[in-house]
């Protein structure tokens, strides 16, 4: 059987049982929207923090917290060539 889930869909496993029978993995899961409020918590702090810090920097941490770090030193670096910034 196939199933497709959204991107967004947020799962959490209730149980792992190996099925000796017909021998395959059983994963359990139970919808969640954990996910959605972990993201609305950060998009709220990103509100607040923009508020007290320049956008492109919080881009630039943005690209470092996903490990983009030569995207995020080409990004900082371009800045220092614009002026009065």
């Amino acid at each position: 059987m196939e199933v497709l889930f959204d991107l967004a869909s947020v799962f959490k496993i209730t149980d792992i049982k190996y099925d000796e029978i017909n021998p395959k993995w059983n994963i359990y899961l139970m919808t969640t929207d954990e996910g959605t409020n972990i993201v609305q918590a950060y998009i709220d702090s990103i509100q607040i923090e923009s508020k007290e810090i320049n956008v492109d920097f919080i881009f630039a941490r943005l690209l470092i917290q996903m490990g983009e770090y030569s995207l995020a030193h080409d990004y900082l670096t371009k800045l220092t060539t614009i002026p009065n910034l």
